[in-house]
């Protein structure tokens, strides 16, 4: 697959076909996102591959994450309720570039 300017980075045609996405369902979840405003930046698209395979997520974290049983769920830049960190301002706040849950 073709790279942009730096060699982590696709060429921005191959992002703009989805092309970092193994599913065209993963692809589309982060393009909705994007489009409902949850800070899905232009760098989901050139940098970070991604799936909605929820097994096959499990089957690649259970080195990594010891008794994870299934992965329930994969968010994009998840921002948590205003009482989790008691921090959501408006101007700033925790939010993650990817969030994982699972069940153990």
């Amino acid at each position: 697959m073709e790279h942009g300017r730096y060699g982590h980075l696709l060429a921005q045609v191959a992002a703009d076909e989805g092309r970092n996405f193994g599913l065209p369902e993963a692809y589309e979840a982060a393009r909705a996102r994007q489009r409902s405003g949850k800070g899905v930046a232009p760098r989901t698209f050139e940098n970070m591959p991604l799936s909605t395979r929820l097994g096959l997520a499990a089957e690649a974290l259970r080195p990594f994450v010891p008794g994870l049983a299934y992965v329930t769920s994969i968010e994009l830049e998840y921002t948590p309720p205003a009482d989790i960190f008691n921090d959501q301002s408006g101007r700033g706040g925790v939010d993650c570039d990817l969030l994982i849950e699972g069940t153990h």
